[in-house]
This record gives C-alpha cells, sequence and structure tokens, in this order.
C-alpha cells in the first residue's frame, strides 16, 4: 500500500518535467492537469466505482466466479458499462426528460456520499483517508466546484476522521484486552494542525488564529501528561513510604500475573475451540466429497435426484467456507495471545 501510494506521488509530481513531450509546454503542472477534469469526468468515476464494487460483491458469492475470476469480469464490465454511458447517456438530459432539473453536481454529490458510506463500511478508515486527500486536492487544484472552501472543509474533515479512526484501531479486532484509549491532546493537535493549514491556505485569520491555538493547547496538554504520568505517584505510595511502595509493587505484580492466567486461559479455550471446527471441516470435507461424486453421477441438475445431491453439496460447500473463515479469525486471537504473555 505504502508503495503504491509513493509511486502514485512521484508520477504526479514529475508531471511538469514530462510536460514537454506530452503537452508541448514547460508550464504543464500537477494544477494543470487536475483544472481539466470535468464533471462528466467524475461522474464517469463514480460510476465505474460503483459498479465494480457492486459485482464484485455479487460474483464472490458464485462460486464459478469466486476469487481473481470476479474481479477481472466486475472490472471489464464496468469499464464497458462506463464507455457506453459516456457516449450514449447524457444525465442532465435524463433528468429533464422525466422532470428534473438543474445542475449535475446535485446528484453527483448524492452519489458520492452513497459511495463513502458503502466505502467507509467496507474498508473503513482507509476510504475516509483516501477521500479526504482527493477532495482536498480538487479543492485547491481544480475549478470543479463553486464553492471550494465547502469541499476543502469536508475534505479535512474526512482526512482527518480517518486518521483517528486509523489511531484507534491500532490493535487487533477481536481480542479480549481492552483497547488503548486514544489521547485527546493528540485529537486536539490534529485538529489544530487541520484549521491552520485551513486558515493559511484560504488566507482566513480566525482560522490560522484559532488553529495555532488549538495546536499550542494540544502540545501543552501532551506535555503535562507525560510529566505526570512520570513523576505522579498512586496515593499512599510516596518515596517516604517504603511500605506503601512494596505494597503497590505486590498489587501490580499480582495484577499481572491474574492478566497472564487469563490470557493463558483464554489460549487454552481458543485452542479447544479450534479442534472442535477442525473436526467438523474434515468431516465437511469427506462428506462434501461424496455429494460431489454422487451429484456427477446423476448428472446433476439434469435429474430431480441429481439436483438435489447438487443442493446438498452447495451447503455443505457454504458450510465449510464459513468454518475456514472462523478457523483462520481464531487462529490469528491464538497468535495475538501468545505474543501477550510473558
Amino acid at each position: 500500500m505504502k508503495k503504491m501510494v509513493a509511486l502514485l506521488l512521484t508520477m504526479f509530481f514529475i508531471l511538469p518535467v514530462i510536460s514537454a513531450q506530452l503537452f508541448d509546454s514547460y508550464n504543464f503542472s500537477p494544477a494543470d492537469f487536475l483544472e481539466a477534469i470535468d464533471a462528466q469526468t467524475i461522474f464517469i468515476l463514480i460510476t465505474f466505482g460503483i459498479l465494480s464494487i457492486v459485482l464484485k460483491l455479487i460474483l464472490d458469492r458464485v462460486p464459478i466466479f469466486r476469487g481473481k475470476m470476479a474481479g477481472v469480469i466486475s472490472v471489464l464490465f464496468s469499464l464497458g458499462a462506463t464507455w457506453g454511458i459516456n457516449k450514449w447517456f447524457d444525465l442532465n438530459d435524463f433528468l429533464s426528460d422525466i422532470g428534473f432539473s438543474g445542475d449535475i453536481f446535485f446528484y453527483l454529490v448524492i452519489a458520492f456520499f452513497v459511495l463513502l458510506i458503502f466505502l467507509c463500511w467496507k474498508y473503513k478508515w482507509r476510504a475516509c483517508l483516501i477521500l479526504g486527500g482527493v477532495l482536498i486536492l480538487m479543492a485547491l487544484f481544480t475549478n470543479l466546484v463553486y464553492n471550494a472552501e465547502i469541499i476543502l472543509i469536508l475534505g479535512v474533515i474526512l482526512f482527518v476522521a480517518g486518521l483517528i479512526w486509523w489511531m484507534k484501531s491500532g490493535r487487533a479486532p477481536n481480542v479480549q484486552t481492552p483497547h488503548k484509549k486514544i489521547s485527546w491532546c493528540s485529537i486536539v493537535i490534529v485538529l489544530g494542525l487541520a484549521a491552520g493549514a485551513y486558515g493559511f491556505l484560504m488566507d482566513n485569520l480566525l482560522f490560522l488564529i484559532g488553529g495555532g491555538i488549538m495546536f499550542l493547547l494540544g502540545i501543552f496538554c501532551w506535555i503535562s501528561n507525560r510529566k505526570k504520568g512520570s513523576t505522579t505517584l498512586p496515593p499512599g505510595s510516596q518515596p517516604n513510604n517504603p511500605n506503601a511502595q512494596n505494597q503497590n509493587v505486590v498489587r501490580q505484580r499480582n495484577e499481572f500475573e491474574k492478566m497472564n492466567l487469563a490470557r493463558k486461559i483464554g489460549v487454552r479455550n481458543l485452542y479447544n475451540e479450534y479442534s472442535k471446527l477442525e473436526s467438523e471441516y474434515n468431516k465437511g470435507v469427506e462428506n462434501a466429497k461424496e455429494l460431489h461424486k454422487k451429484a456427477t453421477q446423476l448428472g446433476w441438475n439434469k435429474t430431480k435426484e441429481g439436483n438435489e445431491y447438487y443442493k446438498a453439496w452447495y451447503r455443505q460447500y457454504q458450510r465449510l467456507d464459513e468454518l475456514r473463515r472462523r478457523m483462520v479469525d481464531i487462529k490469528n486471537r491464538i497468535d495475538y495471545l501468545k505474543k501477550q504473555i510473558r
């Protein structure tokens, strides 16, 4: 992922170097490139994204097309569909025919939010980061929207939300250990930087001053928490009270041993659950082979009995797929808990 982003940014910012060969001009820049994008292009990109994702999800549920073939077919079909839409379909004319009128951007905004909700559900914080970055670039380097400030604010909000979401989801999922809470100081620092950047780019003194104040408050809060955590001891455990210190050490050691014991018990229970699922999976594989053999002998859907065996085989195949996913999830949880045991 990091290599792909680095390659994309590198190609994007070397455009001025190769502009003389491609565009007969030495003054070409990324801003000029983004300036050339029109509303129809955005509509085509949104359509292609929605079609490819929806088709991939549908084809993944069909055993014949599951896997890489589903991705290839969905991309090819989406390319053909978007080409046909671009050539023969005009959204404004279509809306006028059915009684609507207005700018295409209103409907693009609706499509964008539908795509945003789906991508956030599917790809979580990555979608917020990518879409936020795209909106920021669109607002800063193009004239695609009339009110670029709103788009810029929306992009910054999405980008910051993606960062916060990413920082909060740092631990492995489905593990029975407490999440590390994100510091409010970090959130204030990030929001201050975002507001200050917006004020600087848009020449807005209010946002610039407010962002600077938020940034300084966040830094002060972070430094205070570090000093407090490194110098403050719990009540009754001051340096001049050795007994209280010893009691505190013993209490912390007991809590640590309890956590280790809980993790060991959790690993043992997960191993037992994994063994049960593995046994059921192995029996299911043998049953699926037998059902497949009988369905083949009876001609699959050509006969009534063959069709019944085919349905039974398909149900068994779905059950095996579910068992395999659960086994992988349990194995990941076991590996994570074993790393936490001291």
